[in-house]
């Protein structure tokens, strides 16, 4: 144990900083960016993004749109149900577009 704790002081990570996902810090960046006037047309994301619900619902809520990977594991109900194409829902068994 004391030789992780001198590991951790080499970091010189801040005492405050907690661990969090990675779809939450980039959520936070976006978020941050839209506060500061900078609005994205469109993202892209990989699996470690596009298989997080939240994510997904924030991304809805704020009206981005995006395209974002899944992963290939067969899709919970929660992300067939959060599943996207370009912003516009799709059906996650045929990929046709709902209007």
């Amino acid at each position: 144990m004391r030789t992780s704790l001198r590991r951790w002081e080499r970091t010189r990570v801040p005492e405050d900083v907690v661990y969090r996902p990675k779809w939450r810090i980039g959520l936070g960046q976006i978020e941050r960016a839209r506060r500061n006037g900078i609005f994205l047309q469109w993202m892209t994301f990989d699996e470690g993004y596009g298989s997080k619900p939240p994510f997904l619902r924030s991304l809805d809520a704020m009206g981005q749109q995006y395209v974002g990977e899944v992963g290939s594991a067969p899709f919970d109900f929660e992300l067939r149900e959060l599943f996207v194409f370009g912003g516009v829902s799709s059906d996650a068994q045929g990929g046709k577009i709902r209007t």
